[in-house]
């Protein structure tokens, strides 16, 4: 499909696909599951840092998540998610359980004290509103 990609007056470090911008470019995408169909090639592991737009990644991504012994390193926007696409944390969690992962979310990713919490449900509490998570498919 067509993703819109804002356009700023500044370069951004955190740029971020929205519907909410007033000013952007239109570019071409594809989902994860159509690039590894058409590549012809079965990962083992996935790094997927969209800022925010994790959900609509995952939700390309279908078939890719049914591979047996798949990792993935997720990180999760809380606020963006919210913000930009109208999706609450809990969806990513409920589809990568239902899916057979085991999550452990990274506490402090960015330090160099790392623990990590194990999420068993869609209860589970993340303990920063910008975490990444750990998905193994076992």
């Amino acid at each position: 499909g067509i993703e819109k990609i804002p356009v700023y007056d500044k370069p951004s470090p955190s740029l971020r696909i929205s519907n909410n911008r007033r000013h952007f470019i239109e570019v071409p995408s594809i989902t994860v599951d159509s690039y590894i169909s058409s590549k012809n090639i079965i990962p083992n592991f996935i790094k997927i840092d969209v800022e925010g737009a994790e959900w609509k990644v995952l939700n390309g991504m279908t078939e890719t998540l049914k591979i047996k012994h798949l990792k993935l390193l997720v990180e999760v926007h809380v606020n963006f998610l919210r913000n930009n696409f109208d999706t609450d944390y809990r969806d990513i969690l409920k589809l990568l359980l239902n899916e057979g992962f085991t999550i452990k979310e990274i506490i402090n990713h960015r330090s160099r004290k790392i623990e990590f919490n194990n999420i068993q449900s869609i209860d589970g509490k993340l303990s920063n509103i910008n975490t990444m998570l750990y998905c193994e498919k076992v």
